[in-house]
């Protein structure tokens, strides 16, 4: 049997019709259109589905027409030229100054909202203490001599004052990587910092030593300037004030040689610029002592607080000299605790003038009794106050006498003396019969 099929139907059947068709006539050049010009460009249309965004503004701003220079708000300061809400501050001390007492001090002082060391205007705020250094048994001995001092009564700073030790378990700002075992990263203490300082409204958080809220290297500018930013970050989110403690380098016997001057800080330059407020703390030096007629018991008990930098007011150039004063607590350790002092004028190589010494002596002796009476005043009798001021200045009972027996006598005779800041009268009375012991009475004049 045969079969018959045509070429159309063959090629159906194969699936190649399309083949046989003929093709179109050709495009002639004439046909063609000239192309239109594009006169505008058609906006990015934001098409997620695309994967398609807008670009992301910078944000800028202009100065208003109606721009108000009184509606700006004022700085955040907490202790005037020192603190400052949302911002850094960075104190930078040699050994043996004090530091950790000084700061425990500001700490104190923000708490209460009273100006403990002299400094400034204080507003009243919390505070938070980060001490790497030491542990809660040695932060509570320092508070006490502080409260005993300055006769603070512990009720003052309840939820005012926060302490965190670090001593066993240090807090850190940064950590290096588990991966590469150097890139800095931000540490997870940074979260729970933030989050305390809003649950509590910190205001002040004071953190010492900077040195060990990080392990990277001090020289590393990169490095230093990373952590930096972690701190940044915490008073950008949170708005308080960071005061950083760190180290200087050594300068010997002349540790006040280098007062003021940023760059005796420790380690890369980072770390100052990142600061906005620097400050440096040292020990009196030889010749600053024999300039102003100090002997070397008073200088080994004597720092000055110099500013380094400031972003925000002038520096008036003046140090604030402390003096740490020894006080006993109840578990009859002894401590020093810092005050503010009033430096002499300075003698320029003279012997000190009668007016010099007689202030060096009654200022002395008024903080003895401010000691026993608190920063009112008040009276004293003679063998109190020589006991006091035997534990505080550490002369013996010959020169205590002698010093004593220079007081005038009889409140019409009072002298005024300049102590802490303030201005008190001194005086003595003589007693009831030849052999009753006189009474020392310093009465605040202001």
């Amino acid at each position: 049997m045969t079969f018959s099929m045509n070429v159309e139907e063959y090629a159906i059947k194969q699936g190649f019709l399309h083949l046989l068709r003929p093709l179109p006539d050709p495009i002639k050049p004439s046909d063609l259109k000239p192309l239109e010009k594009c006169t505008k460009t058609e906006p990015i249309v934001n098409n997620p589905t695309l994967g398609e965004t807008l670009p992301e503004r910078l944000g800028m701003r202009t100065i208003s027409s109606d721009f108000d220079a009184a509606t700006i708000p004022k700085r955040n300061w907490i202790i005037e030229r020192y603190v400052l809400g949302n911002y850094i501050a960075i104190i930078g001390a040699g050994g043996a100054t004090g530091k950790s007492m000084i700061t425990l001090c500001l700490a104190v002082s923000v708490a209460l909202g009273k100006d403990l060391l002299n400094l400034g205007d204080t507003v009243q705020g919390n505070a938070l203490v980060i001490n790497n250094e030491d542990d809660d048994d040695e932060l509570d001995r320092r508070l006490a001599g502080i409260f005993k001092l300055y006769r603070i009564k512990n009720h003052e700073v309840t939820d005012k004052l926060y302490i965190k030790s670090g001593y066993g378990e240090r807090v850190t700002i940064s950590t290096n990587s588990t991966i590469t075992g150097s890139t800095s990263m931000m540490s997870p203490n940074v979260e729970k910092i933030i989050k305390e300082i809003k649950r509590c409204d910190i205001k002040l958080l004071i953190v010492d030593p900077f040195v060990s809220t990080h392990q990277e290297s001090e020289n590393d500018n990169s490095a230093i300037d990373n952590v930096m930013s972690y701190y940044r970050h915490i008073a950008s989110e949170t708005g308080v004030a960071i005061f950083l403690v760190h180290h200087t380098r050594k300068d010997g016997d002349e540790a006040d040689s280098r007062a003021g001057d940023v760059d005796v800080m420790r380690g890369a330059s980072s770390l100052k610029d990142a600061a906005r407020l620097c400050f440096t703390l040292a020990k009196m030096g030889k010749k600053t002592a024999k300039d102003h007629g100090i002997d070397d018991k008073a200088k080994n008990q004597l720092s000055r607080l110099d500013d380094a930098k400031n972003n925000f007011t002038l520096s008036d150039g003046k140090a604030k000299w402390f003096k740490m004063e020894s006080v006993q607590i109840a578990n009859g350790e002894w401590l020093g605790v810092p005050r503010s002092y009033d430096l002499p004028d300075a003698i320029n190589g003279k012997e000190a003038s009668s007016e010099s010494k007689e202030h060096t002596t009654f200022s002395y002796i008024v903080r003895g009794v401010l000691s026993l009476k608190g920063p009112e005043g008040g009276a004293v009798k003679r063998p109190e106050l020589m006991d006091q001021l035997s534990k505080e200045s550490g002369h013996k009972n010959t020169k205590l006498g002698d010093d004593l027996q220079a007081l005038p006598t009889g409140s019409s005779n009072a002298r005024r003396v300049n102590v802490y800041g303030r201005f008190y009268r001194i005086h003595q009375v003589e007693g009831n019969h030849s052999k009753a012991a006189k009474t020392i009475h310093v009465i605040l004049d202001e």
